[in-house]
């Protein structure tokens, strides 16, 4: 692994709000010699319980077949690459800090995301993890959950929570 000091993992998505936290994060924690991870996560098609069924085309060229597992999970890793290359890479290769980019399958949401990227992070050995702080109401929160919440209660690094 490049580099000597820190091992950072950062949670991110698609939005400006995640590029805007991996910014700070860069400004106010990562030195010289760090190593950061870009972890984004996705649902595992092979897990989603959602029936699948054909659609007619557009155009009205009929029918078309749902996509298979392995095609959408193809579809969702091209994806986060393409946000990746658009969003994250200019600013890590303006930074010049030493990156991995980690794609990360979970089977469901909120609480499955937040075990995920803690686990991954146990592999990496990382000294902290970096989240992002929902932007749910209590209510909200109170029902659905939070990834952040499942995060602080079963990591045993730091976390870290830019908002």
């Amino acid at each position: 692994m490049p580099g000597t000091g820190r091992v950072y993992v950062i949670g991110v998505d698609s939005t400006k709000a995640s590029v805007d936290r991996l910014k700070k994060t860069l400004a106010n924690f990562v030195n010289p010699g760090d190593h950061v991870h870009i972890a984004a996560v996705i649902p595992d098609p092979a897990t989603e319980t959602t029936t699948a069924v054909g659609v007619a085309g557009s155009l009205g060229s009929g029918y078309t077949e749902p996509e298979s597992g392995a095609d959408k999970l193809k579809r969702r890793v091209k994806e986060v690459e393409d946000n990746f290359n658009s969003l994250y890479a200019p600013v890590l290769k303006e930074t010049g800090v030493h990156y991995e980019v980690a794609v990360l399958l979970t089977p469901s949401k909120t609480k499955a995301i937040g075990e995920v990227l803690v686990s991954y992070a146990e592999k990496v050995h990382a000294s902290a993890i970096v989240m992002g702080k929902s932007d749910r109401s209590a209510l909200q929160e109170l029902f659905i959950g939070s990834v952040a919440k499942v995060i602080l209660k079963s990591a045993t690094m730091p976390v870290i929570i830019i908002n």
